[in-house]
């Protein structure tokens, strides 16, 4: 056997090890992991929907100084 077939043969050995230690996971568990992902984004939510009101009020302060200011200079 040669070199070059000898590689080929140790990587498809290796391959194939990666690939069922990191096969995916059962249905039922793949599932479970989905519907998990899917609340935890469901609570971010909220706290996106917080950041993007509170970046509006400090937005809001920014324009109502820089108006203030305008009128003082």
């Amino acid at each position: 056997m040669g070199l070059f077939t000898a590689g080929i043969a140790v990587g498809a050995i290796l391959g194939a090890a990666v690939t069922l230690l990191f096969a995916p996971a059962s249905g039922g568990e793949t599932r479970h992991r989905i519907a998990r992902r899917v609340r935890n984004v469901r609570g971010e939510e909220d706290v996106w929907d917080e950041l993007a009101g509170e970046l509006e009020r400090a937005a809001a302060e920014v324009e109502e100084d820089a108006a203030r200011e305008a009128l003082t200079t």
